[in-house]
């Protein structure tokens, strides 16, 4: 009889995930790292995101959004969605064992009090971070099971155990395809608005701020002094140069014979522009203090 196992074993010896150079274990096409990553996620390059350092920004953005649209239609509609799936129970109709598992879990959620702004909350966060993330972030089974992760993760779930990854997957599934549009115009509304924000004029208290610096920007003693300093010989440039035209507009033709004055008063713009130029918005300057006296 022939050893199967054996033949297995050395056609496949190689993990199969993209840019491993480790050995396959067992009857695996993976490694044990992709393998483990492929059992969570459906993915052997997936993970679970995680909901303090990859979600903490992305969660405040969907506090603040959907806030401003809770009366939206289609957010209201959403919501109503989510808590009728606590009590009506998913539309799943593969192998019982699954879906006897979603029905806990959503019963769970019920007993718990879970909202469906609560539920919402959740799912925008990871469709953002998919969003924010699209060209490393795959939009596949991976983005799938977070969906329903996270989703079953509204409320705490202690002494639950991990969530089993066919529920999360099956779960997600189903919410990604009745509200996959939703998502992806709230996480594309988001974007668009941030944008336009980082993109608006500056602060109307910057326009007497030499430095150009954002009022809230937190900056220690010694970057404010030397901001300050470097403020102060800005408008001392600016004042000589304010004489320098004042002289050049009222001065006669034999005060500006070889026009000494007149590449003064160049050499002046040029480094109140180097000036300006050179200072950072992080609350740092370049400026030298000897180009003042040199000018």
């Amino acid at each position: 009889m022939t050893d199967h196992s054996q033949t297995y074993r050395l056609e496949f010896h190689q993990c199969a995930a993209k840019d491993c150079t480790r050995r396959a274990t067992g009857f695996s096409r993976y490694c044990a790292t992709h393998r483990g990553r492929y059992s969570r996620t459906g993915d052997p390059n997936g993970r679970i995101l995680r909901k303090g350092r990859d979600l903490a920004e992305f969660r405040k953005m969907a506090d603040t959004y959907l806030a401003r649209w809770k009366d939206h239609p289609a957010i209201v509609k959403a919501c109503e969605y989510l808590e009728s799936l606590q009590v009506s129970g998913s539309t799943y109709t593969g192998p019982m064992r699954v879906h006897r598992d979603m029905a806990r879990e959503l019963r769970r959620l019920r007993l718990d009090g879970a909202t469906g702004a609560a539920m919402l909350r959740k799912v925008v966060a990871v469709a953002a971070y998919a969003h924010w993330h699209r060209r490393t972030f795959d939009d596949g089974p991976c983005f799938t099971v977070n969906l329903g992760h996270h989703l079953l993760r509204t409320t705490a779930r202690p002494g639950a155990g991990k969530v089993k990854r066919k529920v999360a997957f099956e779960l997600g599934r189903e919410v990604r395809e009745t509200l996959g549009l939703l998502l992806s115009q709230v996480a594309t509304a988001i974007e668009a608005d941030i944008t336009k924000q980082a993109r608006a004029p500056a602060h109307p208290t910057q326009r007497n701020d030499p430095m150009n610096l954002h009022p809230e920007l937190k900056l220690d003693a010694t970057n404010t002094k030397r901001r300050e300093r470097a403020a102060q010989f800005i408008e001392a440039m600016r004042h000589d140069l304010a004489t320098l035209e004042h002289f050049t507009e009222n001065a006669d033709a034999e005060t500006l014979r070889g026009n000494y004055w007149l590449e003064v008063l160049q050499e002046a713009e040029l480094a109140t522009k180097r000036a300006l130029r050179t200072a950072t918005h992080d609350g740092h300057s370049t400026i030298n203090p000897r180009e003042f006296c040199n000018g």
